[in-house]
Formats: C-alpha cells, sequence, structure tokens
C-alpha cells in the first residue's frame, strides 16, 4: 500500500490516557453528545475515545499534548465546583 504525502509515519502518532475519576463531571466535561470532545478533536486534528472513565487522545505529539492539557484544564474547573460555559472551551482552544 503507498503512503500518500499527507500521511504521516506510523510512529509520529501515538495516543494518550487520561483518566477522570469523577464520571457525572466527564460527562459534562465530553458535552451533550460529546460535542466537546469534537470540538477539540477538529481544532487539534486528533481523534478522542472515551472508554469508560478514561479519554484516550490519539494523533501526533504536539497536538495530542494540547488537547490533553485542555481536557486536563476544563476538567479541573469542574472539580473546582464551576460549569463550563460557552466560550470556555474556545478559550482553552
Amino acid at each position: 500500500m503507498a503512503t500518500g504525502a499527507l500521511t504521516p509515519p506510523a510512529d509520529a502518532i501515538t495516543e494518550t490516557r487520561l483518566e477522570f475519576p469523577d464520571n457525572f463531571l466527564l460527562s459534562d466535561l465530553c458535552g451533550e453528545y460529546d460535542r466537546n470532545l469534537t470540538t477539540i478533536e477538529e481544532s487539534l486534528s486528533v481523534q478522542i475515545v472515551r472508554r469508560g472513565n478514561q479519554l484516550v487522545v490519539i494523533g501526533e505529539e504536539s497536538p495530542r499534548m494540547d488537547a490533553a492539557q485542555v481536557l486536563q484544564s476544563l476538567y479541573s474547573r469542574l472539580e473546582a465546583g464551576r460549569s463550563l460555559e460557552p466560550g470556555d472551551l474556545d478559550r482553552e482552544l
């Protein structure tokens, strides 16, 4: 199979696992119908897979780490008792 010019080398794409202890807060983090995850995926060109209380971020290192930071920051906000407002995700991105 030929590798296209836009296909990154297989070793460039890895995953980062993030575990979130509170499933209720994780649900708020993901948003209705996982809308927040979709926004992060589209903005940073990563894939986010939800597995129980974990999120797996798949992609190249820099965008993957950026996505992980956004997710952790938003979750910290929820842990502090604050809600996610519409602009919070955009501000983090």
